[in-house]
């Protein structure tokens, strides 16, 4: 028989060689050398780690500096790792350095880990032994290709120097060697492959950093339909993530614990995203949470939706969750923990199946050794950090590989990423044996030794093509950082010969408009014959129609639950608002800091009996909006001495049909009115309350973008409640203002403090109200003194404003009635746009240019409000 020793990952293409035109392939042996040595039983690698652990721990009171790293698998493996090499090499542990006291710690350790049954032990006693027995295999050759392990590397020179025959990977000169620039590395990889496309030519591509290349060109490869074969896909495997979920919450029995199981899916029944976000807020304990039903918000019919899903979800985790916490022991939880693993519908994947059936022998060889909670922690920490990665053969047109991993030559070779960091990438020994310990250890190969053997093995990449070979590097990272090319690249090239890649810019095929019948679109949209919604739903359609179409015409979303965001915050001080102007009138802004924390405590009790978890940042958001409430009632209570108008309504529902099949409902935060007694119909006007700084822009107005307020006022006007005068916004967050910093003249420094004054006129200043006056015989009684209102002397012509507004709502009812939900978001300003916040760019997928606002109706001026001079 034949015995080929040649690496695994070769082996595919030398047995398809070898059967090249004879159909078969029979007395052939192709192994790896390291089968060639003797085979120590060393037993499981994680019953390996936690024997190391246990050895250490037993003589722990040695090692002061490093005892605490003992519950870290990573650094157990660091130690055993290097024991290894040091078996391997026949080093003497009382050889090592012990200069310092972390050296000395260091070598005592080693001295410990040696005594295990480790297979390099026997490996380096019989090197002689068994070389000699590797000479005498009848009939043997090596296929070289790279060794990354010196000893290896060693071997296999001297078994060539003593005749054994040698071949390696196909290799050929290449014609053309040529050197290639691009601005960022997915352009790099994107110019790549359309190369190999324009020369229909089999290629290799080599890249240097494979783990961070490697998923960016195999998603351009499958996008270009390239069949190619890499050494190496990286999958995820999920069975040891859920494994050490399940394994911790049956040893810890908490409620963190139990929250991170469902963020790992480890339930057999998966919990969905937004009910893990309800549980995780609402529990304060292991057991099914019961809603907080209250009318405070306007979300009980939510809480009530996830309190039923809650009780269902619990109900059918029931078993394994009594499973998990009835365990006694470390070894029933981990047993427990497999039970379950066993029943999840994860390992009908064949990956997460073959991880499986590996976490069970190594349960079934390390679990008896977990003795108590460390030990099993440990355990578990070890099985989350394995990783699984197979071969990937889709054709043979391309082949995908690192620096490492030497292929036959193709017709034209990519060397893809060739930056000074990263090329030719030896990488010498770090961490707690770095190369500065190395350097103190007689017998270790040295760092020269392995450096030449790393770049004589490298060779082969010159080799690796028959047309051309091209080295090619990006000039920039994806931060923008300037990457120099590898020196060892430079050097074999004249100063200026890199050359541009010319990349083929695709644009993205065109969507087709998205458009419904008009049959569909009133199926799918009227109720009793109109269209119903609030204002802000109407906005949304002028704003990007196909986000309205998914939320408002196919319902697409979730149930939502109230939560320390601007909403929430905005009903509960709508609510101080509102009951401040019921209880005490026109003298409501009199409300004290006391009243205001009174009036707001039920409704924080509630958010806390909501979120138990997080009551410390509700009672902090509680002070804040106090704070605030305080400033903006400082601010309303001077206004009301200035102006005629006194609040008459607060939370006003309204529903009316605004024009023949759009039916709006809404609320007015507060309606003021101004009786005219003997002169006739009382004056009205609207103040809308916002948490943040909002403005009205009549650019904005005009392309339905902003239709509250001028709603507002047609909605007030037709159900009577006096002439329409004026619509206001209202914050209760302040505009940030400078305060004058001090001066310097003739080196001498002149504090500038402002005075009591000054500072009462910025705080009205910027605080005024802003939106639209409607009635410029009146301005008087909106602000006697100017102060408080942004722009009243501006004035809007009410008559056309009603007519502008009616005219949108019937634009948007004929639009949407014809089926119009085309995807064309509108930028409002150059931080905000319709995608913004939107929950549907998933389905949408938006890439083309934002849209700006147009006028829609009346003129088409565009008149943008303007700060008024200081």
């Amino acid at each position: 028989m034949k015995t080929i020793i040649c690496s695994s990952y070769i082996q595919p293409a030398l047995y398809h060689q070898l059967a090249n035109g004879s159909g078969g392939v029979s007395d052939v042996r192709l192994i790896p050398l390291g089968a060639l040595f003797p085979h120590a039983e060393e037993g499981d690698a994680n019953a390996l780690l936690l024997k190391a652990r246990r050895l250490l721990l037993e003589h722990q009171s040695q090692f002061p500096i490093y005892r605490d790293m003992f519950s870290y698998p990573a650094f157990v493996e660091e130690l055993l790792t290097f024991a290894r090499s040091i078996c391997l090499y026949q080093i003497d542990p009382a050889e090592l350095p012990g200069d310092s006291a972390s050296e000395a710690e260091l070598r005592t350790m080693l001295a410990l880990l040696v005594t295990l049954d480790l297979r390099e032990k026997e490996v380096g006693k019989q090197r002689e032994e068994t070389y000699q027995e590797i000479r005498s295999i009848p009939d043997l050759s090596i296929h070289t290709t790279f060794e990354s392990s010196i000893f290896d590397y060693r071997f296999e020179k001297q078994l060539i120097i003593d005749g054994i025959p040698a071949t390696t990977v196909r290799q050929s000169e290449p014609a053309t060697v040529s050197l290639r620039e691009a601005d960022l590395p997915r352009e790099e990889l994107e110019a790549i492959v359309q190369d190999i496309c324009l020369h229909n030519k089999p290629a290799n591509i080599i890249l240097v950093s494979y783990s961070a290349q490697y998923p960016v060109l195999r998603q351009i490869l499958s996008r270009y339909q390239v069949p190619y074969t890499s050494f190496k896909e990286p999958e995820t495997i999920h069975v040891p993530r859920i494994y050490g979920s399940l394994a911790e919450l049956a040893l810890k029995k908490d409620l963190t614990s139990f929250l991170y199981a469902l963020k790992s899916d480890a339930f057999p029944q998966r919990c969905p995203l937004d009910l893990q976000t309800w549980l995780a807020s609402s529990m304060s304990e292991l057991s099914c949470p019961e809603p907080v039903l209250s009318d405070r918000f306007h979300d009980a019919k939510a809480e009530e939706f996830y309190g039923t899903r809650a009780k269902d979800y619990f109900a059918s985790i029931q078993d394994s969750l009594d499973l998990l916490l009835n365990t006694t022991s470390p070894k029933e939880a981990l047993s427990a923990a497999y039970q379950i693993i066993c029943q999840h519908p994860i390992i009908q994947n064949a990956a997460d199946r073959a991880a499986a059936f590996a976490l069970y022998n190594a349960l079934r060889e390390a679990g008896p050794m977990a003795e108590d909670e460390s030990s099993a922690l440990f355990l578990i920490n070890a099985i989350e950090r394995t990783g699984a990665q197979s071969s990937h053969r889709q054709g043979s047109f391309v082949t995908v590989t690192d620096l490492s991993h030497p292929v036959d030559a193709q017709a034209r070779t990519y060397v893809a990423g060739c930056a000074g960091s990263s090329y030719p990438g030896f990488e010498g020994m770090k961490g707690l044996f770095d190369e500065a310990y190395i350097s103190k250890v007689s017998g270790y190969p040295t760092l020269k030794e392995r450096h030449d053997a790393y770049i004589d093995q490298l060779d082969w990449i010159r080799h690796s093509a028959s047309e051309e070979l091209v080295w090619s590097y990006a000039s920039e990272d994806y931060e923008g950082r300037e990457v120099q090319l590898a020196y060892d690249v430079e050097s074999m090239f004249e100063r200026g010969s890199a050359k541009k890649w010319n990349v083929l810019r695709l644009e993205p095929v065109k969507e087709p408009e998205h458009h419904l019948s008009s049959e569909l679109m009133h199926s799918l949209i009227l109720r009793d014959g109109k269209i119903c919604g609030s204002v802000s739903s109407i906005e949304r359609w002028f704003n990007c129609p196909y986000s309205w179409f998914l939320a408002y015409g196919i319902r697409l979303g979730q149930k939502e639950r109230t939560a320390l965001d601007p909403r929430s915050i905005g009903t509960i001080a709508h609510a101080v608002l509102e009951q401040s102007v019921q209880t005490y009138g026109k003298q409501y802004a009199a409300l004290g800091k006391a009243s205001i924390r009174t009036w707001m405590e039920p409704f924080f009790d509630t958010l806390k009996a909501m979120y138990p978890n997080r009551s410390g940042m509700i009672s902090l958001t509680m002070d804040r909006l106090t704070l605030a409430l305080e400033q903006a009632f400082l601010f309303l209570e001077a206004y009301e001495h200035h102006t005629s108008f006194q609040p008459a309504f607060t939370e006003r529902h309204f529903e009316e049909e605004i024009v023949d099949g759009v039916k709006l409902r809404g609320i007015f935060d507060r309606i003021d009115t101004k009786p005219q007694g003997a002169e006739g119909e009382g004056l009205v006007r609207i103040i809308d309350y916002k948490s943040s700084i909002k403005t009205l822009s009549e650019n904005q107005f005009k392309a339905g973008l902003q239709l509250q307020l001028p709603t507002y006022l047609v909605a007030v006007d037709d159900a009577g409640y006096g002439r329409p005068t004026a619509t206001w916004y209202m914050s209760l967050k302040s505009a940030p203002f400078t305060i004058p910093a001090g001066t310097v003249s003739r080196n001498v420094y002149s504090e500038v403090i402002p005075d009591e004054e000054w500072l009462k006129a910025q705080f009205i200043k910027n605080r005024r109200l802003t939106g639209w006056n409607c009635d410029e015989t009146h301005i008087v009684e909106q602000d006697d003194d100017g102060s408080f209102i942004k722009s009243l002397t501006k004035g809007h012509d009410y008559s056309a404003l009603r007519d502008d507004t009616l005219a949108l709502y019937s634009l948007f009812r004929d639009e949407v009635l014809k089926g119009t939900i085309d995807l064309k978001p509108i930028a409002t300003s150059s931080t905000s746009s319709a995608c913004t916040y939107c929950l549907f760019r998933s389905i949408c997928r938006f890439h083309g240019a934002m849209g700006k606002p147009v006028p829609l109706v009346g003129n088409d001026s565009n008149n943008e409000e303007t700060e008024e001079d200081a």
